[in-house]
C-alpha cells in the first residue's frame, strides 16, 4: 500500500475547508443573522463554573442536613450559623439560576458580574463565585469592584432569588 504525501498547497486548503466550518443543520437558514449569546470560549467557562457550583451546592445541602440533625441531637440550636448556611445556598442557587440563563442566551455574562453574581479571571478567563477571592484556575486575585451604594451582597442575593428561607428549630 503506497503512502499518501500532502504538500504543503494540499495541508493549507485542508486547514482552510476546516476553518469554514459546516452547513448549519436543517431548518436553520443559513443566511440569518445568528442567535445572540456567548461565544464557545465563554461557554465552556460557563458550563465548568456550573458543574463546580452544583457539586458544591450539593455538598452543602447535605453537610446542612447534617448539621442540624447534630445541632438538634445534642440540643445546642445556633440559628444565626443555620441561617448563615442557608444565605449561601440561596446565593448559589442564584447563581446557577444566572449561569443556566447566561449560557441559553438570555442574559448576558457581563451582566452577571455587574450583579457579582459571578467574577472573571482577566489572567486566564475563568468564572469564580460572586464572594471568591481568588481564580480557582490560576489563582490570581480577582478583580473586585465597588459595592453599589446601600447595597449589601445578603440582599442583592435575596432579591434574585426571593425570601431566604431559614430552618426553624424543631418545637
Amino acid at each position: 500500500m503506497p503512502k499518501l504525501k500532502l504538500s504543503i498547497a494540499d495541508v493549507r486548503e485542508r486547514a482552510r475547508t476546516t476553518a469554514r466550518g459546516t452547513l448549519p443543520p436543517a431548518g436553520i437558514d443559513p443566511d440569518a443573522t445568528p442567535q445572540p449569546g456567548p461565544d464557545g470560549q465563554d461557554r465552556r467557562a460557563i458550563r465548568q463554573r456550573l458543574r463546580r457550583t452544583r457539586a458544591v451546592r450539593r455538598a452543602r445541602l447535605a453537610e446542612l442536613g447534617t448539621l442540624t440533625a447534630e445541632m438538634q441531637g445534642r440540643g445546642q440550636w445556633n440559628q444565626d450559623l443555620v441561617d448563615s448556611w442557608v444565605r449561601e445556598l440561596d446565593a448559589a442557587d442564584a447563581e446557577l439560576k444566572g449561569l443556566d440563563q447566561a449560557l441559553r442566551g438570555e442574559v448576558p455574562l457581563d451582566d452577571l458580574i455587574a450583579l457579582h453574581l459571578v467574577a472573571r479571571c482577566g489572567a486566564c478567563g475563568r468564572i469564580g463565585g460572586g464572594s471568591d477571592s481568588f481564580c480557582a484556575g490560576c489563582g490570581r486575585e480577582l478583580a473586585r469592584t465597588a459595592e453599589p451604594a446601600g447595597e449589601s451582597p445578603d440582599r442583592r442575593s435575596s432579591t434574585l432569588v426571593g425570601e431566604l428561607t431559614t430552618i426553624q428549630r424543631p418545637a
